[in-house]
Parts: structure tokens; sequence; C-alpha cells
């Protein structure tokens, strides 16, 4: 089929509403008597791949699904491409994780028969869930499944076996250097991409972080520049972050915004960790680059580190 024939689905399943329930019912769902369901449907050109906006979409529902839920609500946001009678392919983002599901040779027709796919995506995401291992990552080859596990990235973060952990927007979730690859095999010829960091607790995320970090990507109106949120889970000033709290927090990037995670409190740790990057800072945090007491208290320790960004290629924004 032609992509124009493609049809996406986006779903989230939210608690807090009774709204709907029997629909749940029939379509062989499980449901609570707390559960609403969601469905917004649109036609669309996607690209058949789990790096693609079509993530993205799932990553959306599933951050709505959050807003209107409570933390410990087992919610998630799904997203379904199907072509008659060719295949179905499914992303799913839960609070733990993406799901990549693809089946070829479904014979259903997805303008009528929608509550069938849905059935079946959802008890193949319910079996791959109870039946997976402790690896991270996991694979059936049988019906493609694909699942990367954010907790298992997030504790490694913690142990320090990760440095850092990369979650795009569209579902990409890189390691160490496989974000220096992406940074150095950038698309745009002659020229590496760099990432433009708008560091925080992010608790919550709120318009003023979106808008800041919009105003320095439209600063420099840069193609090269990937705008990224940067979540430290150790601070020089506060505890280190727990790990419910991480991945809380990451959960409110998920479909719409880059977030970059790592365990580097201070600037120059970050520097040495992604170098070539702009880091976007308000004015008290520019103040604190040049205070002594965060080096310290040690002048001598200050400069070098100074002259560390410097070699290291990095600037600063400063709203």
């Amino acid at each position: 089929r032609t992509p124009q024939a493609l049809k996406m689905q986006r779903f989230a399943l939210v608690s807090n509403s009774n709204v709907v329930t029997s629909l749940l019912s029939e379509w062989g769902i499980p449901s609570h008597p707390s559960l609403k369901f969601i469905l917004v449907k649109s036609t669309i050109t996607p690209t058949i791949s789990p790096r693609s906006p079509f993530v993205r979409f799932a990553g959306a529902a599933f951050h709505q699904a959050v807003q209107l839920s409570d933390e410990k609500d087992d919610v998630f946001g799904l997203s379904v491409i199907f072509s008659p009678w060719e295949f179905v392919h499914a992303a799913i983002w839960d609070r733990k994780g993406i799901w990549s599901l693809k089946k070829y040779s479904v014979s259903v027709d997805p303008n009528s028969d929608l509550k069938i796919v849905t059935q079946n995506l959802f008890a193949r995401y319910t079996q791959a869930k109870s039946s997976m291992n402790n690896n991270h990552e996991t694979e059936d080859q049988q019906d493609q499944v694909v699942h990367v596990d954010l907790n298992s990235c997030f504790q490694q973060i913690e142990n320090q076996k990760l440095k850092l952990l990369y979650i795009g927007k569209d579902g990409d979730v890189l390691k160490d250097e496989e974000l220096h690859g992406k940074l150095n095999n950038s698309q745009h010829s002659g020229s590496s991409s760099r990432l433009l960091l708008l560091p925080g607790s992010f608790n919550p995320l709120h318009s003023g972080h979106e808008d800041l970090l919009a105003a320095a990507y439209n600063f420099y109106k840069d193609p090269t520049l990937i705008p990224a949120y940067e979540l430290s889970i150790a601070n020089v000033d506060k505890p280190q972050l727990s790990h419910d709290s991480v991945s809380l927090r990451v959960q409110q990037f998920a479909g719409r915004h880059n977030v970059l995670l790592s365990r580097a409190p201070t600037f120059i740790e970050k520097a040495r960790l992604v170098p070539n990057s702009i880091f976007v800072v308000g004015y008290d945090t520019a103040v604190r680059l040049v205070q002594p007491k965060y080096y310290g208290n040690n002048i001598e320790t200050m400069k070098n580190a100074l002259m560390e960004f410097k070699q290291k290629n990095c600037r600063f924004l400063i709203a």
C-alpha cells in the first residue's frame, strides 16, 4: 500500500473516570471501574520505523495519560499504523519503557475492525510484559516485539554503569558512545551536530522551560543543533534524585521533547561528557559559574575549569 493508505490511531488509557468502560469491555480489554478511553483518529503519512514521529504519538498519548492519572496508575500511550491485509505496527510508551510491535499478514479492514486490531495488540503487549526476562532490551523475532526498559537504564545511570542516556522525542534511546555517534554522523553535510542543552531539575517541567529552550533555538537558527533538556540525578546543592523521582520527571518529556539524563552535577562535568555543547542558563546560574565556592574555594581551580570549557568548545547562552 502507499503511505497515504496508512491510518494512524492514537490511544491513551487513563484513570479517574468511568466514561466508556463498556466500550473497553466490548473490545475485550481488561478494565477497571475508573478506566477511561481516549481515541484520536487521523490520516497521516508516517515512516514505518521505531525511530520516527510514529513513536512520538505514543509518547504524546502516554504524556496525556500521565497528566490525567495518579502516579501509581498503570497507564500507557499506544500508536497504531495498519494497512489493510498487510501489517500492523504499534508503538507503546509506558512508565517502564518503549515497546515496538510489528505483525504481518493481518487480514483486517482498519475502517471496520478497529476493535479487533486493538484487542490483538493489547493482548500481545500484555503477553510480552508478562514474559519479559531481566534483560533491559528484549526482542521476539516471530512477532517482532522490541522493548527498551528505561527503568533499567535509569539504574545503570545511578550505578555509574552509564554516563549518559539520551531519550529522543521520536523514541531514540542512546547511551554514551551511541549518542556521540549520532552527533558525529550528522545529516547536515560537512558539519557535526551539537547539543543545545537546558539543564534543570524539572520538578515540574513548565512553560517557562519550554519557552526558554525554544527562544535559544530560534536565537541560533542552526539546523545542526539538537535542543534537549538535561537532567542530572546528582546535584551540587541537593540530595541525589531517587529512582522514582527520575522516572516521573523523565515521563514529562515523553513524545514531546528530547531529554539527556546524566549524573554530572557541575558544568565542567557536563562539558566533559558532551563537548561542543551549548548550555542555556539563567543569570543566577551564570553568576555561580565564576564563584570559587563551586570549585573547592580555589580560584586557580576555577580558572582551569573555565579554560577547559573553552578547550571542550562549550558555550553558554545566558537568558
